[in-house]
């Protein structure tokens, strides 16, 4: 073998990061915020420009949290309320940036909850079911924007409108619905009754 060949290889592919696969519920959340900035409604006297989503990974349970500000602080105080009740995550993944990451990081050390990050730019570093909640935002907007031009009022049927996402079976939930797989048993709550904000 000639000892001056040089062997020096150069490997571009990088491995894509494996997202984690949720095994229970509670598992691993996905927060996001849906800007509905252009269309605001008022309501009890606020005026609601955003509404934050968190999804249940697992079984692609919903909450939706009329917002009248973006701010890092007022979303951490929102998403602590949305934890009161069921309890927090096993972990939380955000692609908000750093800045919503360090308010955010608080917060999960006194809930003990794992912060998970996604690679920004990286789509497809984010499993299917976290690019399925970016398409779930979407349409979310394009309901609720479709909602204000008929003149209804988004927030006042945020709870509504999340318990119909809720009850819609799922092929890949073995066509049950988020609610059932969350909590192991159906609803007894039909939509139509579910209590609007005032």
């Amino acid at each position: 073998m000639n000892s001056s060949t040089n062997y020096n290889a150069k490997f571009t592919n990088k491995a894509t990061p494996k997202p984690v696969t949720p095994k229970h519920v509670q598992s691993q959340h996905q927060i996001d915020l849906i800007d509905l900035s252009k269309d605001p409604v008022k309501n009890n006297g606020k005026v609601y420009k955003y509404v934050l989503s968190v999804i249940d990974i697992f079984s692609r349970f919903l909450w939706l949290v009329a917002l009248e500000s973006k701010s890092i602080s007022h979303v951490v105080r929102v998403l602590q309320t949305v934890y009161d009740q069921p309890g927090p995550p096993d972990g939380l993944q955000s692609d908000r940036g750093t800045e919503f990451e360090s308010k955010l990081r608080s917060m999960c050390e006194s809930y003990k909850i794992r912060m998970i990050k996604s690679r920004p730019y990286h789509p497809q570093s984010l499993g299917k079911v976290e690019r399925s909640h970016r398409s779930l935002k979407k349409k979310i907007m394009y309901d609720f924007i479709n909602l204000g031009k008929k003149g209804v009022n988004w927030a006042s049927n945020l709870a509504s409108y999340s318990h119909i996402l809720k009850e819609e079976s799922k092929e890949e939930l073995g066509w049950k619905s988020p609610f059932e797989v969350y909590f192991g048993r159906k609803s007894n709550i039909h939509p139509g009754i579910v209590r609007k904000r005032d």
